[in-house]
């Protein structure tokens, strides 16, 4: 497939069902994040993508030379770039306070920053004001609850928040 002039590709790693899904996703009119949280698209188009089992990250289940994905099955998302994983209003700048958060989703525990309006961190009053269906953490780490040795960093996660089962602000 022919790239279009002036889109960009992102890499990133999709989460869903007890499998990851590394694909490249190309910008053509939104950015990667935008889509995400677009609640008017259900679906995401992947090039060049690999799916591998959560238990076994090294073995490649598929290839897919495009393949589309149903955003409402997703766990998560972790990009590389922080970049990569902002909405379009956030590449101008985060405001608000930063909060080092922990959370668990199927098959991972996750610790990331979160960036907030809230002077206090309160993880039932971000979940109902401020989060929409995904929250975007930054300068993130993703472990396996299954197997020790598989673990992530990423720039940025997009965390789907229905998927969520704990959360709140991490202490030192």
């Amino acid at each position: 497939m022919k790239q279009a002039s002036g889109s960009k590709k992102v890499s990133a790693e999709f989460f869903a069902h007890g499998y990851r899904m590394s694909g490249t996703y190309i910008i053509r009119n939104q950015l990667l994040a935008d889509v995400i949280y677009d609640p008017t698209t259900d679906y995401l188009l992947l090039h060049d993508a690999y799916l591998s089992p959560i238990m076994h990250p090294a073995r490649i289940s598929a290839y897919y030379k495009l393949t589309l994905m149903d955003k409402s099955n997703l766990d998560f998302v972790l990009t590389v770039n922080q970049r990569d994983g902002l909405r379009r209003d956030q590449h101008y700048g985060i405001p608000g306070n930063r909060f080092t958060v922990y959370l668990t989703l199927p098959y991972f525990e996750i610790t990331g920053d979160l960036f907030t309006t809230m002077k206090i961190f309160h993880p039932k009053s971000y979940i109902t004001t401020e989060a929409s269906e995904f929250i975007t953490l930054l300068d993130v780490t993703a472990h396996s609850t299954f197997n020790p040795d598989v673990s992530y960093q990423a720039g940025a996660a997009l965390i789907h928040r229905s998927k969520l089962s704990y959360f709140g602000e991490k202490l030192s």
